[in-house]
């Protein structure tokens, strides 16, 4: 049997009509959201997801932001909990704030900088720890807790470092920190780095307008702990 020209549109329309259904690009915020929701072993599923960040991230779409917003609140707060574990209101508290964390830092240009959604759920994780590191020196503070630190004699900058990473939330530790800060690079590693755990390649990818590299962001933390070994207060300080 032989194709006749006018057989030839029916047949590109069905073409066309399968391919639009497996581009994200072409579908609508809902079928994108079923599409999102049934996650795959073979993640498949993840360009819909992808693209729905796209929508809310890059074009500001309110709905794409309510839908993102009640398919990761779960997750979100399976990684709360797994750091907090305390009562659901102080949790349900955390996950609002993380929301609002990861809207306000992951800008337009770092999703352009995201390859796929692995790259944004990262970022979002760490929203995360920044928050409920955030709750724990607030209940740390309001229960009263007194201030431990760091011993007189600090032999090395790796000692230095591994005490104001257990100790920073401590205010007599804080205040020797901080003043050893020069500028907003330096509060920024003292808070994000040393309080909240976050590696350089983070930090960077929060602030790629203040940092030229995560390069640069080892450089000024490793400056940073070495005014923090020769100041005075830290000598001062007082087990």
């Amino acid at each position: 049997m032989k194709w006749k020209l006018d057989h030839l549109p029916d047949f590109w329309d069905v073409h066309s009509i399968i391919n639009d259904v497996n581009d994200p690009s072409k579908l609508n915020v809902l079928e994108l959201m079923v599409r999102c929701q049934k996650r795959e072993k073979d993640d498949t599923h993840e360009p819909f997801c992808f693209e729905l960040f796209h929508r809310a991230i890059v074009n500001g779409d309110n709905a794409s932001w309510s839908i993102i917003y009640q398919q990761y609140f779960p997750l979100v707060r399976s990684w709360v909990r797994q750091k907090l574990p305390y009562d659901d209101r102080e949790v349900e508290d955390v996950v609002q704030n993380v929301f609002l964390a990861f809207t306000r830092y992951y800008t337009a240009e770092k999703f352009y900088k995201a390859r796929h959604l692995g790259s944004v759920l990262k970022f979002l994780k760490s929203c995360v720890a920044t928050e409920s590191l955030q709750l724990i020196r607030y209940r740390d503070r309001r229960n009263g807790d007194q201030p431990l630190s760091i011993k007189p004699s600090v032999p090395s900058q790796q000692n230095v470092s591994q005490e104001v990473g257990t100790k920073i939330e401590r205010e007599a530790v804080w205040r020797c920190v901080e003043e050893v800060c020069n500028d907003e690079k330096d509060r920024i590693i003292a808070k994000d780095m040393f309080t909240f755990g976050l590696k350089p390649a983070e930090i960077y990818e929060r602030y790629s307008k203040l940092f030229d590299s995560s390069t640069e962001v080892s450089k000024v933390k490793r400056n940073l702990l070495k005014r923090l070994e020769r100041s005075d207060c830290m000598q001062d300080v007082q087990m």
